[in-house]
């Protein structure tokens, strides 16, 4: 089967579509899109191999263009592409396949390591309209460093400090109320 571009495949007729679209289901998720600059076909690579390399302000755009949908964000953000109508489409789908996938991973590691009772609770609610400007605020306190400097560190980075910043607490909150058992 020959390779073809998004804006090839929205061209094809309804029996050539189908086909693609077989292959396409039966593809893997991939690290890598075909691009055709006009002249051959280009391999690019994702950035990184593993989303939790990018960078904080990265991630807070991928997980922004997975949540919309937004497949052209995609392909500029994690392999530099600006123009998807010239993606091989079999990549266009998979490779934002496995995107989307790496996001459904992080999300639910976030979510049994982060999450709190407080954190749903009234009293935090008001804070939420913030989005994550208090976990930028709690980084750049942390580290003492500038919010572009925050926002540029590994996500990684940032989901430990995230991660140890829960753990001190609940261990805080523990040591007061044996405090105040023990008056």
């Amino acid at each position: 089967m020959k390779k073809i571009t998004l804006k090839t495949y929205s061209l094809l007729n309804e029996i050539d579509r189908k086909l693609y679209d077989a292959i396409i289901n039966v593809s893997k998720g991939r690290q890598f899109v075909e691009y055709y600059n006009g002249n051959n076909w280009q391999t690019k690579r994702a950035k990184h191999s593993d989303l939790w390399d990018y960078s904080w302000r990265e991630m807070m755009a991928i997980k922004d263009a997975v949540n919309n949908s937004n497949i052209k964000d995609l392909a500029r953000l994690v392999y530099g592409v600006s123009d998807i109508e010239n993606v091989n489409v079999v990549d266009a789908f998979n490779s934002f396949d496995w995107i989307t996938e790496q996001i459904k991973v992080i999300l639910k590691t976030e979510h049994q390591e982060l999450s709190t009772d407080d954190v749903n609770s009234d009293l935090y609610k008001p804070l939420q309209r913030f989005g994550e400007f208090p976990l930028i605020l709690s980084i750049m306190e942390t580290l003492k460093i500038t919010e572009k400097e925050a926002l540029a560190l590994p996500y990684h980075k940032v989901f430990m400090i995230l991660c140890y910043q829960k753990t001190f607490s609940e261990i805080e909150k523990a040591r007061i109320k044996n405090d105040s058992r023990a008056v």
